[in-house]
């Protein structure tokens, strides 16, 4: 959970931040999978993470839909595939978008 008690999907791949395994779930799980490390990446904080700026706000009238908070705009930079978990595991986000809208019916869209 996150400080407002709201929760929270996790910024860098799949699920919420509560459910997240363990750093010794995954040493317990990845012993049983010849080839892997003996230890996980990190997560990155994203406060760690080299994310540009916003280059633009969004308009007043659409302020109460829109967020250029850090955690969901790397939330956003990639999807949940793979690679994409792996990349962002790797603190390597490319493009972060400058405002993610959350539109919640269809009139907002």
């Amino acid at each position: 959970m996150n400080g407002s008690g709201a929760r929270r999907r996790s910024w860098w791949g799949w699920g919420w931040e509560d459910q997240a395994l363990t750093d010794q779930e995954c040493i317990e799980f990845g012993g049983q999978i010849p080839g892997l490390p003996e230890s996980p990446l990190p997560v990155p904080s994203v406060g760690d993470l080299d994310l540009p700026v916003p280059r633009m706000v969004g308009p007043s009238s659409l302020a109460h839909l829109m967020s250029d908070d850090p955690n969901e705009r790397a939330s956003h930079a990639y999807g949940k595939a793979y690679r994409d978990v792996v990349r962002a595991l790797h603190g390597r986000i490319d493009s972060a978008p400058d405002i993610v809208a959350r539109p919640a019916t269809e009139s907002d869209v």
